[in-house]
C-alpha cells in the first residue's frame, strides 16, 4: 500500500474514534456531535425517546442523553446501566443497538431500521471512552 493510500485508510479506520476522544477531553460530559446527530435523527421520532414522556424515561434529546443514560439502571434489564462507566462494554445501549440475544423486547431502533456499522461503532467508541466518568448525574 503506498503512502497516500495507508494515511487515507488510517484516517478512514481511526478518525472517528480519534475524534470522538477529542470531543469528550475538550467538552467533558458533553455527547459528541456526530453521536448526537445519530441519536437525533434515529432515536428522537414520534413515541419514543423524547418528549415530556420518552420511552423508558431515556431521553436522546441535545442536552438530555447523559441525565437520562449515565449510570442509569435499565428498566429492562436491572442488572445493567444505560450507559455503564464503571463498565462501558457491558452498557445496556450498546447491546440494543447491536441487538444482542440478551436484550429485552426488539433491538433498537423500534420498528426503524438497524444502525449501521459506522454509526454503532461511533456510538460504541464514545460509550468506551466515558471508562471513570463522575457517575454523578443531574437529577431527572
Amino acid at each position: 500500500m503506498n503512502r497516500k493510500r495507508q494515511k487515507a485508510f488510517s484516517l478512514l479506520v481511526f478518525g472517528p474514534a480519534l475524534i470522538l476522544g477529542l470531543a469528550w477531553a475538550q467538552g467533558k460530559g458533553t455527547v459528541p456531535e456526530p453521536v448526537q446527530k445519530i441519536l437525533s435523527h434515529n432515536c428522537t421520532v414520534a413515541g419514543c425517546h423524547q418528549g415530556k414522556y420518552p420511552a423508558m424515561n431515556i431521553s436522546f434529546e441535545t442536552g438530555r442523553v447523559l441525565p437520562s443514560t449515565l449510570n442509569i439502571t435499565s428498566k429492562e434489564k436491572p442488572g445493567l446501566k444505560i450507559i455503564d462507566t464503571a463498565e462501558p462494554g457491558k452498557s445496556y445501549l450498546l447491546m440494543k443497538i447491536r441487538g444482542d440475544s440478551d436484550i429485552m423486547g426488539k433491538r433498537m431502533p423500534l420498528n426503524g431500521t438497524p444502525l449501521v456499522e459506522a454509526d454503532i461503532r461511533a456510538i460504541q467508541d464514545w460509550i468506551l471512552s466515558l471508562k471513570g466518568a463522575s457517575p454523578e448525574v443531574p437529577n431527572r
